[in-house]
């Protein structure tokens, strides 16, 4: 997949998880009513966006993208919880969307890392 077709894709999907960009509002209600598919509002999207960076790297975006379900990090796990001797133990664990974010930033290809993992 191309840079522009990962984009359009997570746009898209960010969009059916209910991410709503700043202009949606207005969006709903100046546009032509035929015209209000996701896929013409991810297209609207990506002419929209100062820069692709302002956009994978929001949260509110990601949030939408891969939920806010803690996960076990490096493994992308739900986490455990253990009891032993009467002590609850819960294995670390952080928010899908905030450990993707973090995999995106230090990865060298951000958007390869985005169509990989959505």
């Amino acid at each position: 997949m191309t840079h522009k077709e990962i984009l359009e894709k997570a746009i898209q999907k960010a969009i059916e998880g209910g991410w709503r960009p700043w202009w949606f509002r207005a969006y709903m209600l100046v546009s032509d009513p035929s015209q209000k598919t996701l896929e013409h509002m991810a297209h609207t999207t990506i002419e929209k966006m100062p820069c692709v960076e302002f956009l994978i790297f929001n949260h509110d975006f990601a949030k939408a993208l891969w939920g806010e379900t803690a996960v076990q990090p490096m493994t992308g796990k739900k986490p455990q919880v253990s009891e032993k001797d009467g002590v609850i133990s819960v294995d670390f664990q952080i928010e899908r969307y905030k450990y993707h974010l973090q995999q995106m930033v230090i990865s060298d290809d951000p958007l390869k890392y985005l169509g990989d993992n959505m």
